[in-house]
């Protein structure tokens, strides 16, 4: 059974692979060699050096007793050790994919109202030194459940 925030991160992940932007599967089990790079729920692995990993949390905002949640989606990439831009250039992919597309209805059945960028910042380099960074859109989801609309 996959859950509401499970649903909206598949669906993300699936409509950027569909988009030929990240390379994703609902497992999370994703060739290291893919092209375009691959996409994960919450965290990457150490391997491949250029990766996304998308998480979802709560701000807060949602209505009570309407079905409308306020879900911020967080995307992280990280760049080779050897060229700074690649994180760059895929979170510009995958801003450009997002803005702007709604509302829309993810294939996982997750209907998303709006999509706006609230932050995005690089965040430094990992042990290896690979450049990170991340950014922040805040989604308006139709989120209905026993008690809510």
């Amino acid at each position: 059974m996959s859950g509401f925030t499970t649903k909206l991160r598949a669906g993300i992940g699936a409509m950027l692979d569909d988009a030929n932007v990240v390379t994703w599967t609902d497992s999370g089990t994703v060739s290291t060699s893919a092209s375009p790079p691959p996409a994960y729920h919450h965290l990457y692995p150490d391997s491949p050096d250029v990766a996304v990993a998308l998480t979802t949390y709560y701000a807060g905002g949602d209505a009570p007793a309407a079905p409308d949640s306020v879900v911020m989606l967080q995307v992280r990439t990280r760049s080779s050790a050897t060229d700074d831009t690649l994180a760059d250039d895929l979170d510009d992919a995958i801003a450009s994919e997002l803005l702007g597309h709604y509302p829309m209805t993810l294939s996982t059945g997750v209907v998303i109202s709006v999509i706006t960028r609230s932050s995005g910042s690089p965040i430094g380099r990992d042990a290896r030194g690979r450049l990170e960074r991340t950014t922040n859109y805040r989604l308006l989801a139709y989120d209905p459940g026993p008690h809510r609309g």
